[in-house]
């Protein structure tokens, strides 16, 4: 069986060097929230997920991942929407 690889979720106001620093594989599962989806492809990552309200940046047009939207009238942060996102689906 093949062991999973990490699971990284990138947020809008996570710094250029938290992302460059980060030592992504193939086998890792990559989630966005809103426009930290920009900050991934920057860095040559494409996510696996993209989830939010889009109130930080666009909604991506060309994304080739799943995209979970999200009312903006919500009272939990997109990253508590990334946390519970199943990878597996």
């Amino acid at each position: 069986m093949k062991k999973p690889g990490k699971c990284y979720i990138i947020c809008p106001f996570d710094s250029d060097l938290a992302v460059s620093g980060a030592s992504v594989s193939k086998d890792d599962f990559i989630i966005c929230a809103d426009a930290s989806c920009n900050i991934a492809e920057a860095h040559g990552l494409s996510p696996d997920l993209i989830i939010g309200d889009f109130d930080s940046g666009a909604r991506p047009e060309n994304a080739t991942c799943e995209i979970v939207e999200y009312p903006s009238e919500k009272d939990d942060t997109d990253k508590i929407w990334e946390a519970l996102a199943d990878p597996t689906k």
